[in-house]
């Protein structure tokens, strides 16, 4: 149903923990690192984005999409 309106979607990523070392994210070639619990990133759907976690604690996130 949202064939055309692609560009209407969004995407977000909450952070639900404070960052830690090894986690990271990035979206539209921005890295993100040093966040705080609570902390929002959102981007197009079609922007390049990536995320890890090369630490040694879990990396506990919360990800929407949604179309507007």
């Amino acid at each position: 149903k949202l064939q055309g309106q692609e560009h209407n979607i969004r995407r977000a990523i909450v952070f639900l923990e404070d960052w830690k070392s090894g986690h990271y994210f990035e979206g539209d070639g921005r890295p993100t690192v040093n966040w705080k619990a609570g902390d929002v990133v959102e981007w197009a759907y079609d922007a390049l984005h990536m995320a890890a976690n090369l630490g040694l604690d879990p990396r506990y996130t919360l990800q929407i999409t949604g179309h507007l």
